[in-house]
């Protein structure tokens, strides 16, 4: 099975430390454990990507102005 996981909130860093940046890595995690292959799109990467979730496809949007 295929997922995506948007986040479209340009104040979370996805692979950030914020609550809500390990809230949408642990979402995806337990997504993965579940055999489905996620897609994450979101308006703010933040940092590197863990080890864990390397297999997600990552793609950035922004937003207009």
């Amino acid at each position: 099975m295929r997922g995506a996981y948007v986040c479209s909130d340009r104040g979370v860093p996805v692979f950030g430390t914020k609550g809500c940046s390990l809230h949408v890595q642990e979402v995806l995690r337990a997504l993965n454990e579940r055999d489905v292959t996620m897609s994450l799109v979101a308006a703010n990467i933040g940092g590197i990507c863990p080890k864990d979730l390397a297999t997600t496809q990552v793609t950035r949007i922004k937003h207009a102005r």
